[in-house]
């Protein structure tokens, strides 16, 4: 009985991470975070857009040793991440318009933050709960792309936006992408 029981829980903990398995998830979040800051308008005065390339990579690995919980809460803390360093201005703006109160303003902005940030937490749920088994390894990262560009895409945002506009510094390359219909 007692063996059934630490075997299970030995199983729950696997599935969802320990403590030690969070923090290096955390860590590498933060790492993508950091690449994200990197390409974006966040952290350089001149943005390296080449850190995009690989941003969401450790946050990527990092989901693989969750469940899906897990998955979909270091997916909000990683859209969250991505959308900080480049939009914060951006929804501070409707905030002041519609509060006059500074909490208030402060629960807008985290209300809007949490729009954009759904389609990473959506992500790390159906690529826990259903991507990985479904899909042969060989395409996974074909499928995880396309998960996740078609939820930044589909899910409703106040401000739409895509991933385009905030890597890519270069006015023509972005009108070049909104004549494709990217931006």
């Amino acid at each position: 009985m007692v063996g059934g029981w630490l075997a299970l829980r030995r199983q729950r903990a696997s599935a969802h991470g320990s403590g030690p398995q969070w923090l290096i998830s955390l860590a590498a979040v933060t790492v993508s975070a950091v690449l994200v800051g990197l390409a974006t308008d966040g952290l350089l005065p001149t943005p390296q857009p080449l850190f995009a390339w690989i941003a969401f990579a450790p946050w990527l690995a990092a989901t693989a040793n969750h469940g899906s919980r897990g998955a979909l809460v270091l997916g909000l803390i990683m859209g969250l991440a991505y959308l900080i360093p480049g939009r914060w201005e951006v929804p501070a703006i409707p905030a002041q318009a519609v509060s006059e109160a500074v909490w208030e303003g402060h629960l807008w902005t985290v209300a809007v933050f949490l729009t954009y940030a759904l389609p990473f937490a959506l992500f790390g749920w159906i690529d826990a709960r259903w991507l990985r088994g479904a899909v042969p390894s060989v395409l996974q990262p074909l499928a995880r792309a396309g998960v996740l560009a078609t939820l930044i895409c589909v899910v409703w945002t106040p401000f739409p936006f895509t991933p385009a506009a905030m890597v890519v510094n270069h006015t023509a390359m972005i009108q070049i992408a909104e004549f494709g219909g990217e931006a």
